[in-house]
């Protein structure tokens, strides 16, 4: 109570029960499904093997020939001498103005044998990216087979108790109690018959807890959106 901020004498009350828990879970191939598409640790193997794609696309680019145009126009002046007419020994400046139209192929050329080491190192990188991600969705699909198979034991156990053994041990305690109304049966009887009945509700509410958890196992392999908090 103080965790949560509640007075000592307040009532503590958890919200929901136990008694609409079955139904709501997704069959086993739908199950599956979602935990392969939604699981986390499945989208971070995938993206690791899309990065590996993407290496092996980029050391093959890398491989091929690459080549540039390049165009340019320069424009350049000069001084020329110009001998004189009247005076043949005396030169005269003159400035001289050039243009220039520049162009060129540039070619660049793959070293180390065409990039080929890079190549099949991105290659391998892949492979193993695939298996990790092909064990991973193994994996997952075997923890969500594992959880469904508890949940459908749980919910059987369930069904026992609440259609069979409880209603047959409700009903023993209502005779021993008209035989002990009837002076047939000692109190002691009943008592014990009571004890039997109890013990009979606490194994019913485990029963219907291990159906929750079993439940929530199962939306958990999957990682169903009805756990995330919104």
């Amino acid at each position: 109570r103080n965790a949560i901020g509640l007075e000592a004498v307040e009532p503590l009350r958890l919200k929901g029960n136990f008694e609409n828990m079955l139904g709501g879970v997704p069959s086993l191939p739908i199950a599956k499904e979602q935990a392969v598409l939604n699981r986390p640790d499945l989208e971070a193997l995938r993206h690791t093997l899309a990065l590996g794609n993407a290496q092996l696309e980029k050391s093959r680019s890398e491989a091929r020939p690459d080549a540039g145009v390049s165009l340019g126009f320069q424009r350049m002046t000069r001084v020329a001498p110009i001998v004189s007419n009247q005076n043949p020994v005396e030169l005269s400046p003159n400035l001289v103005g050039e243009n220039f139209l520049t162009f060129g192929v540039d070619l660049m050329l793959p070293v180390r044998n065409r990039n080929q080491g890079n190549i099949e190192a991105a290659a391998l990188n892949i492979q193993a990216a695939q298996k990790r991600l092909d064990f991973g969705e193994l994996s997952v699909r075997r923890e969500v087979t594992s959880a469904y198979a508890r949940y459908e034991y749980a919910v059987r156990a369930l069904t026992i108790y609440r259609a069979g053994v409880r209603n047959q041990a409700k009903q023993n305690l209502n005779v021993i109690w008209q035989t002990y109304e009837f002076g047939d049966k000692a109190l002691l009887d009943y008592i014990g018959e009571e004890r039997r009945y109890l013990e009979l509700e606490n194994a019913l509410i485990d029963a219907e807890l291990a159906v929750y958890l079993a439940r929530i196992e199962i939306l958990e392999a999957a990682n169903a959106s009805e756990l995330i908090r919104k």
